[in-house]
């Protein structure tokens, strides 16, 4: 035991493993806060209210009221720190914004799994089914079909297909939705 002591590498005294584990997610969050805060600048003051304008009363959806240009722009300067992330680490950011309830998070989450989904796969459809438990309004629904589900069904039919199945059935309307909107395409493709 000594020996398997002295090979695990050591800092501040514990394990790098144990140590590196305790620090999972800390990146994320920091990240999850910067990017809140760049939305929250976007909206110039403006705080979050209930939109019933695109939404039903009900829809539980409350956002700063950003155009999707300026939600956008706040978020180009991230792109990069997102990408560099693993893909666990993506995750969970993607799940913190979510997790926010306000519009424009859940956007900024769906945009960091957007940018995830070539490296997504079934082993993540947990944390993916999850995430659609935060979803708030038809536009996250529809921008999260478009970007994430309509990559993972073409790269993954059988398991997405399942995953897809199983939304029908779902006591959470915008799964259902989901399961029906992965299947139409973008405006404009033929």
């Amino acid at each position: 035991t000594h020996a398997r002591r002295q090979a695990t590498p050591r800092r501040n005294g514990c394990p790098r493993e144990r140590e590196d584990h305790r620090h999972e997610g800390l990146i994320a969050t920091a990240l999850a806060d910067d990017i809140r805060t760049a939305i929250a600048a976007a909206a110039a003051g403006r705080k979050p209210s209930l939109d019933t304008t695109f939404n039903k009363p009900g829809d539980e959806w409350f956002a700063y009221g950003l155009r999707a240009p300026a939600l956008f722009a706040a978020l180009k300067p991230f792109r990069d720190r997102i990408r560099a992330l693993p893909l666990n680490e993506r995750l969970t950011l993607a799940a913190r914004l979510l997790a926010t309830h306000i519009g424009e998070a859940g956007h900024a989450g769906i945009y960091v799994l957007k940018l995830s989904a070539h490296d997504l796969g079934p082993a993540h459809f947990p944390a993916i089914d999850r995430m659609l438990d935060d979803f708030r309004g038809w536009s996250h629904v529809d921008d999260f079909c478009i970007d994430v589900a309509q990559p993972l069904l073409a790269a993954h039919p059988v398991e997405t297909l399942a995953l897809l199945d199983r939304w029908t059935r779902s006591p959470n309307r915008w799964k259902r939705r989901a399961s029906v909107i992965a299947f139409v395409r973008k405006a404009g493709e033929s």
